[in-house]
C-alpha cells in the first residue's frame, strides 16, 4: 500500500492546484491549458499504480457490498 500513497497524494495535489489556481486567477491561461491537457496522464498514472501495486480487498462482491458495509 505504500507504493500507491504517493500517486494518490500527487494527483490530489495536482487537482487542487489546478482548480484553485484557475479559479483564483493565480495561473495564466497557457498554464491552465497545459495542466488541463496533462491531467489525463496524471489520473492514468495514478490508476495504473493503484491497479498494479494496490492490495485487493479479499472479499467478493457477493460477500460484502463495500468495505464499510457489514451485513447483519
Amino acid at each position: 500500500m505504500k507504493n500507491v500513497r504517493f500517486p494518490i497524494f500527487f494527483a490530489t495535489l495536482y487537482l487542487l492546484v489546478y482548480t484553485v489556481g484557475a479559479n483564483m486567477g493565480w495561473l495564466s491561461t497557457p498554464v491552465v491549458a497545459t495542466l488541463w491537457l496533462l491531467s489525463p496522464v496524471v489520473v492514468g498514472w495514478m490508476a495504473y499504480r493503484i491497479l498494479k501495486y494496490g492490495v485487493p480487498s479479499g472479499h467478493t462482491f457477493d460477500e460484502q457490498f463495500y468495505e464499510d458495509y457489514k451485513p447483519n
